[in-house]
């Protein structure tokens, strides 16, 4: 915990000054806390750091915090620095009586004292009720304000390190500044309470208390205990040395610890550092070690450490005059000790005649337990052996045999009796000799053969990490009160030097200068990711202004770096530059945004590379659609790559006076460089050169000017601009809002879901049926279960043309029938077993209102007049029932479709004018209905339609049949009779899955069906990156542009097998051509996608067999066909999938062909997954980047049908996780904000600007008509369903598009 206040660090005069006009602050700089004399309080600066850590694993504890407690004044009447006596004395009672602790036992308390006339006699007044009254004798206060002023911030720690330093010194600092006592503190007057004025002991088992409040309302009460284990930690014989690690960061640190140690030597301060320094301390240079005996200081020994261990070797050999020396030394170590009896034990079980004195033996013993402590100690060691019989020390060493194994061995194996003891070692390394031989070794390296302890600590020394507090006792922790301290042992280096720059009087004044960016509205074109930024070009621009004027004949930039992104909105810009050397810093907000150096040539063609023009132009070029498809970032003047080809070595850029864009535009030609769509930004240019003379003479004549790109040299040049060497980054592209993922399935009228989904279900269908753009409902809630109408509202945030006005009733009835009629839904409880609250609920709702009831697992329902049932939802704990007022059952025109005979198209036209009319068909085989059905609806007069779809064999339809009589009495719009059951389709929450690994097969191949259009091409780059390395790519007229053959070129060039193909795959043959080629030439197909899309968008009213004919043969005919083909020749076919749309599943205005298309794939990829084969629909919503909606949209980004276009980068990570899945329709859609979507929130010509992607509707020209504006189709449909669903107002679509902007001003 750290708390610091360091106000004089900077200039804080104001809030001096602002804390003096409260009249807080001591006129004479002096706090008097409890002194007569007091008058405020000296402000000061402090840093306190306390370290907290739980007991158990606490090796020092200074003190316990036993309680704490925190509160509130809350609201004063007498203001912010009015304290309150009464909510301190309560805070401290509850302290006290949470910890209970009797105030007998608190042997002094810390006051938070300031000095001030208000503060100090409202806090001895709590103290004095809240503990004082409360004792037999007076309690010690004090104040630390007195000694060392008010920190703020950091009094309540300065508080607490005095409560520790009492604690550990066991006396009470004294409070100084106290001349006389205050009078009329009743708690000083009647001798209750006492001031510390000198140093007092601190009562034994006794806790402390330290008040500290803040400014306004917060105060606290902490109380703290000592430490109270006493541990006896001198077990240790005096005469047993104590050998003592340590290091540090210089040599005085180590030197003045192993003093301390030698003048102080404390049993529980040597236990801290054994385990302290049993591990290296990053940064410490030096290492020492004293061993401390009989009470008698030893040496000192500290060495320089280099940080790098020195390898040990350990000699075995004969030990014969020595061994018993060796062993005097080292008995004191117990473990050592224990090792040598229990060896030498060993030797008389195996042999009866030994003698404690044989020296052979003997010293073995002495050798192995000497091995132990090493081993004990984790002393990483290389062992050697003279000969087979100390051989078996070195396998002993290893750990690969016991210490009896050990002795066994030694007792068969026979000594060498060679007295030539020569041994090998590396350089830079030690040899510990444990034996009585002198050793000659190979390098200058120490031999170690003097006291035990000694050689320990000169392994410390030499980098061996020693565990030296194994050979004693075990330690308790903590340590005992008045343990020494280690801070102050504490050493830094200092030793390290710093330069400092002297300046010479004749400094290089910088220009300045400040940019206002939104002076420059040409900017709000350049747009990364869809936000807009500053380019570097404009930077450098900006740097160009401030260095010299435009009319210089040439200028140089070297070794410029773009440090960050820097957004375009209000912002300034700060230019500074040094003119002598040219360097230059850009800043945004006192933050370095770019920097370099620029300057004014003397020759201009030093600095330009002989780069030469290329002569013979490419036939094939990106177009610069296809370019800025590719590079998918700018917009407006920062389109400026017109055209070039497709390796992008040369094209032309156009020029339109504006330096910025056109650079710009040079720049873009290396970023189109990368063949994937991943985001790279500029972030250097090692040297850019501008000929300005030479430059405006060439773009005078033309304003489109030729640019080269000589990759060898990465330079680029145009006009009389070059640039050498531009730098790219990756950037991540901006995070998206999630899509909402959905399975799109029948779901039975009567049927057990989760409470979530009974509700989802429910919702759409009051939605589907009353088309509302707002569901107003009430609930009535019962007192023994939760609201409903709160999950509704979630679902409701996924359905962006929907809102909602809730009302939750929580009376037993509702007292609202007056104010709330009309309602679309009402939520009730047990509704059908209370006969008046349902006729209540009835006055409610309107003539198509819905009724929501929750009743019992067990409850039966039996009809109930003038009410319809329309789903009956078994939930884990309840059992929902929707029902709607009824209707009288009117004849209705019905008509059979089919998708392969279009003749009922006419007949179904003429019928919607003037009747009601249900569309049947049997779908035995797939079929399109639902798409168009949920299509036709949004459209004006398509309530009229309602559609039956049978999936199992069933009687013909007729209206008085009784089969479909009760179905066609509750009104729904879609009616979906499926494994014997009466229901609807419906998107449900996609369930959360694991992991996603999916990959391509290298060795198969796969088959795009509109692989050459935007989508297509961005599937197959995916494919591609996950592995595929044979495609085949199906176009109906097969390459044409620039922008496919680059894509194509750059997967050839890394091994990907690509094959183009024109068959006609909407027909079985076409498709088993296509398929039986891809077998023959790639390999086995794993995967078939469908991406074709023919668009023929017109109303209901205004379509023909024609048009339905041409959607229906780029989905359902191509759909069919593959399927056809593939069950014959892909018996191991892993994906089948089919691109849908939402204008299937959701439907859309004027697509209601298109929604048939994709209705039948759908309804295909059920009846695979039925047969046991793969097959995947997916409802995509728009598709941002690419695809008919992005050509249609443009830089515009206007939702359709409330939803927002979705990126590719989201697209594929979607794809990825439905192609683990086994469902067979999916959806993927990203909603728009409702503000955007629906009307009631912005007036008719603010949405009308926004359609048409106009920020301000007033700069919309009042004459001009919305054709005039450039109004197509789609913005129509959307435009047209705004004024509708949010104003009431029906406008056809060919009116629509010729009023002018004032007619529809005249609606707000």
């Amino acid at each position: 915990m750290l708390s610091a206040k360091l106000k004089r660090l900077q200039d804080f005069k104001v809030l001096d000054l602002a804390i003096l006009k409260l009249g807080v602050l001591s006129p004479d700089g002096e706090c008097k806390v409890f002194d007569e004399s007091a008058s405020g309080y000296a402000r000061s600066d402090a840093i306190a750091c306390v370290f907290l850590q739980k007991a158990k694993h606490a090796k020092r504890i200074y003190a316990k915090i036993t309680h704490i407690r925190t509160g509130s004044e809350g609201y004063k009447v007498g203001g912010l620095l009015a304290p309150s006596s009464k909510t301190q004395t309560e805070l401290i009672e509850a302290t006290l009586s949470e910890s209970g602790i009797h105030p007998s036992q608190i042997g002094y308390l810390e006051t938070h004292g300031t000095g001030t006339i208000l503060g100090d006699p409202q806090e001895a007044e709590s103290i004095d009720v809240a503990i004082a009254q409360k004792r037999q004798k007076p309690l010690p206060i004090g104040a630390t304000k007195n000694s060392i002023g008010h920190t703020e911030a950091a009094a309540g720690l300065c508080a607490l390190v005095k409560a520790i330093i009492a604690m550990e010194s066991g006396l009470i600092p004294p409070t100084i500044n106290i001349d006389q006592l205050r009078k009329g503190i009743k708690g000083f007057e009647e001798n209750r309470m006492r001031v510390v004025t000198q140093a007092e002991e601190l009562p034994n088992n006794t806790y402390i208390g330290i008040n500290c409040f803040g400014w306004g309302a917060n105060i606290a009460h902490l109380i703290v205990e000592p430490a109270s284990k006493k541990v006896d930690n001198e077990s240790t014989p005096n005469d047993f040395p104590k050998l003592v690690l340590v290091s540090g960061r210089n040599k005085q640190a180590v030197v003045e610890t192993l003093h301390q140690i030698n003048r102080q030597p404390n049993a529980d301060f040597v236990n801290l550092l054994h385990h302290i320094f049993k591990d290296n301390v990053n940064g410490h240079m030096y290492r020492g070690f004293t061993i401390l005996e009989d009470g008698q200081q030893a040496e000192i020994s500290v060495e320089l450490y280099r940080q790098h261990p020195k390898k040990l070797f350990v000699f075995f050999g004969p030990l014969e005059s020595g061994f018993l020396s060796l062993k005097q030394q080292s008995i004191k170590v117990s473990l050592f000790r224990d090792t040598v009896v229990r060896v030498l034990k060993r030797f008389v079980q195996l042999k009866a005649n030994f003698d404690e004195n044989d020296t052979l033996l003997g010293g073995f013993a002495v050798q192995l337990g000497i091995a132990k402590v090493l081993r004990v100690l984790k002393v990483e060691l290389t062992p050697v052996a003279e000969d087979s019989f100390h051989q078996v020390l070195v396998l002993y060493c290893k750990g690969k045999i016991s210490l009896e194994e050990a002795v066994e061995m030694a007792i068969k194996s026979k000594p060498n009796k060679n007295n030539n003891h020569s041994v090998d070692i590396s350089k830079h390394s030690i040899m510990l000799n444990l034996s009585d031989k002198p050793l000659r070794i190979n390098n200058d390296d120490m031999v170690l053969t003097t006291n035990f302890f000694h050689i320990l600590g000169r392994l410390y020394q030499e980098g061996h990490d020693l565990q030296i507090h194994k050979l004693y006792p075990n330690a308790q922790f903590p340590v005992n009160r008045n343990t020494p301290m280690l801070s102050h042992l504490i050493k830094w280096n200092c030793d390290k030097n710093w330069y400092s720059y002297k300046f010479s009087e004749d400094t290089d004044t910088p220009l300045q200068k400040s940019y206002k960016i939104t002076d420059h509205e040409y900017l709000t074109g350049h747009q990364i990711d869809g936000l807009g930024t500053i380019p570097p070009s404009e930077i450098l621009n900006l740097v160009w202004q401030t260095f010299k004027s435009r009319l210089v004949p040439a200028i140089v930039f070297e070794n410029c770096e773009f440090v960050e992104v820097v957004p375009l909105d209000n912002i300034d810009i700060f230019v500074s530059i040094l003119p002598k050397s040219g360097k230059f810093e850009v800043c945004k907000d006192n933050k370095v945004v770019a920097c370099g150096r620029v300057f004014v040539p003397d020759d201009i063609k030093k600095y330009q590379m002989s780069v030469p023009w290329f002569g013979q132009k490419s036939s094939e070029t990106l177009t610069q659609n296809e370019v800025y498809k590719t590079l998918n970032l700018k917009g407006g003047l920062f389109q400026g790559v017109e055209k070039c080809d497709l390796e992008v070595s040369e094209g032309s850029l156009r020029w339109e006076n504006n330096w910025t864009t056109f650079i710009d535009s040079i720049i873009q030609t290396v970023q189109l460089q990368d063949s994937t769509h991943l985001l790279r930004l500029p972030v250097g240019i090692r040297r850019l050169t501008i000929d300005v003379n030479s430059h405006l003479k060439i773009v005078n004549e033309t304003k489109s000017c030729h640019f080269c790109f000589h990759k060898k040299s990465r330079t680029i040049r145009s006009g009389g601009i070059e640039i050498f060497d531009v730098s790219t980054k990756l950037r991540q592209r901006q995070c998206q809002q999630s899509p909402v993922l959905e399975k799109y399935v029948f779901v039975p009228n009567v049927v057990t879901l989760d409470l979530e989904e009974s509700l989802i279900v429910n919702t759409q269908i009051i939605v589907e049926k009353s088309l509302t753009s707002c569901i107003k409902a009430v609930e009535i809630v019962d007192d023994n279960s939760d609201s409903l109408l709160p999950l509704v509202h979630r679902i409701i945030q996924r359905m962006p043309t929907v809102t909602s006005e809730f009302t939750i009733c929580a009376t037993k009835y509702p007292e609202i029938i007056d104010k709330s009629k009309n309602l679309l839904l009402v939520v009730g409880t047990k509704v059908l077993q209370k006969p008046e609250l349902l006729d209540q609920i009835l006055a409610l709702v309107s003539q198509d209102g819905f009724i929501l009831t929750r009743e019992k697992p067990s409850f039966r329902y039996k009809e109930v007049a003038n009410l319809e049932l329309l789903t009956e939802h078994c939930t884990p704990h309840e059992k929902l029932l929707l029902l709607q007022k009824s209707k009288s059952v009117d004849n209705v025109k019905h008509v059979r479709l089919s998708w392969k005979q279009l003749n009922w198209l006419p007949t179904l036209q003429r019928a919607l004018k003037t009747e009601n009319v249900v569309v049947v068909s049997s779908n035995l085989e797939p079929e399109g209905v639902l798409g168009l059905t949920t299509c036709v609806r949004l459209e004006r007069g398509g309530t009229k339609l309602r559609c039956f779809v049978t999936m199992d064999e069933v009687p013909e339809f007729h209206s008085g049949s009784v089969f479909y009589q009760d179905q066609l009495r509750k009104n729904f719009a879609v009616n979906v009779f499926k494994n014997g059951q009466w229901g609807t389709y419906r998107h449900l929450p996609l369930s959360q899955d694991g992991s996603h690994d999916f990959a391509c097969d290298e060795d198969k191949s796969y088959v795009i069906v509109g692989g050459l259009g935007g989508f297509g091409l961005e599937l197959t780059e995916w494919l591609v990156a996950n592995g595929a390395r044979k495609v085949v790519l199906v176009s109906r007229v097969g390459l044409q542009s620039g922008y496919q053959k680059r894509k194509i070129g750059l997967w050839r060039s890394s091994g990907v097998a690509v094959t183009v193909s024109t068959v006609d795959t909407t027909t079985k043959q076409g498709c088993l051509e296509l398929i039986q080629k891809a077998i023959s030439e790639l390999g086995p197909v794993d995967g078939v996608f469908n991406l074709c899309v023919v668009l023929k968008d017109a109303f209901f009213e205004d379509q023909t067999e024609e048009t339905f004919k041409e959607s229906l043969s780029s989905k359902a005919n191509i759909a069919v066909a593959l399927d056809q083909v593939t069950r014959q020749c892909c018996k191991n076919l892993r994906y089948f999938v089919m691109f849908s749309s939402m204008s299937c599943g959701r439907g859309n205005p004027g697509q209601s062909n298109y929604g048939m298309a994709n209705s039948v794939m759908e309804r295909l990829c059920e009846k695979r997954r039925n047969d046991g084969l793969p097959g995947l629909a997916i409802q995509w919503g728009p598709i941002d980047d690419v695809g008919v909606y992005a050509k249609a949209m443009g830089q515009k980004k206007i939702p359709l049908q409330g939803f927002v276009a979705q990126k590719l980068g989201s697209c594929f990570k979607v794809l990825e996780r439905f192609l683990e899945r086994a469902d067979a329709v999916v959806s993927s859609v990203v909603i728009a904000e409702k503000n955007i979507v629906n009307g009631n929130s912005h007036s008719v010509l603010d949405q009308l600007a926004h359609l048409l992607g106009v920020k301000d509707a007033r700069i919309l020209n009042k004459e001009s008509t919305l054709a005039d504006l450039g109004m197509d189709s789609i913005v129509g449909v959307q435009f047209a369903q705004i004024l509708e669903r949010g104003y009431g107002i029906c406008i056809p679509l060919e009116d629509l598009r010729s009023l002018t902007v004032s007619e529809y001003g005249s609606n707000k």
